[in-house]
């Protein structure tokens, strides 16, 4: 039971990506593991069951559980990377500002929690250079960071690399490496890597995988945070220190909010209990996690390993 997480440094590019420019990254000298939040509300989601919701006539929840996280991260000393849905600024116009101000990175979400591999490039194009746009403006911070919606840049959609390193972002963290019925590549690299796209590089930063036996299952975030034991959690983020990979941990407003918990989505048996499967455990253990330190920001591990500044 061995993360895979020396991938990308001992195998040539996949299947999936034959057709781009991969360069594997270094490993770090250090351990380091980042810590990410995608600010969206209870009821954005892309579960084929689910009903397409702009949110009006629904209850707004976001801001107390980004209150809720960012007192949290105030306790444990901590720095992350907010992913903020651009329909979530403008409809919360102080929160971009808030979390800034709480000395957090902003990261894009996108502009709707559209999933990228459903839209054409010149869509994308003109929703990610909205929501970049908007949350520059209101974060005071560059925005170098996107990640898309439920994972959703997969083989169907890898010419959105392109697009993103045109519009400007030089890091990505999209590409889940283990697939299910509704995103990630199987096959893809599970450690850092730089993607040549469009006028530059851009770095994929994928999320943290469990390599078992033939199959890969995520770790660290969503619905595998609160369905896997705690040992399995700690035991590969300390593999992926060993390695010299980033461990990364991802949650959602919604988790850290009891009062979002009751709000339901129609969906069929299957894909709630995804949603709602023990939810309430994840306030403790991501406190847990982070109480154990050495996390940071994307933009802060990316600056400290020289990867914002290298060029083609």
């Amino acid at each position: 039971m061995t993360p895979d997480s020396d991938l990308a440094a001992s195998s040539p590019p996949t299947a999936a990506f034959r057709d781009l420019d991969i360069r594997p990254l270094p490993p770090a000298d250090e351990p380091v593991s980042v810590f990410s939040v995608d600010v969206e509300d209870w009821y954005h989601s892309n579960f084929r069951s689910a009903s397409v919701s702009d949110g009006v006539g629904l209850v707004r929840r976001v801001e107390e559980g980004v209150e809720q996280l960012l007192s949290m991260l105030d306790v444990v000393g901590v720095k992350g990377t907010f992913f903020v849905l651009g329909c979530v600024a403008r409809d919360h116009p102080d929160l971009v500002g808030k979390i800034a101000q709480a000395g957090h990175e902003i990261g894009c979400h996108g502009m709707d929690h559209a999933l990228v591999y459903e839209q054409d490039p010149d869509e994308f194009h003109r929703s990610i250079l909205q929501a970049r746009q908007l949350l520059r403006e209101q974060s005071g911070q560059p925005v170098l960071g996107f990640r898309a919606p439920s994972w959703s840049i997969t083989e169907r959609s890898l010419w959105a690399f392109e697009v993103l390193a045109d519009c400007g972002f030089r890091y990505d963290s999209s590409v889940f490496p283990a697939a299910n019925y509704l995103y990630g590549v199987g096959d893809a690299p599970t450690a850092p890597y730089a993607i040549g796209a469009g006028r530059s590089e851009i770095i994929e930063i994928p999320p943290s995988v469990l390599q078992f036996g033939a199959r890969r299952f995520g770790v660290g975030g969503g619905f595998y945070l609160r369905i896997l034991p705690m040992g399995i959690h700690r035991y590969v983020r300390r593999s992926y220190s060993a390695s010299g990979n980033l461990f990364m941990c991802y949650v959602h407003p919604r988790e850290f909010d009891p009062d979002a918990w009751p709000l339901k989505l129609e969906l069929n048996f299957f894909e709630a209990m995804i949603h709602r499967f023990r939810i309430s455990q994840v306030t403790g253990r991501v406190e847990a996690l982070l109480s154990e330190g050495g996390w940071s920001s994307f933009a802060e591990v990316l600056s400290s390993r020289g990867w914002l500044d290298e060029r083609r």
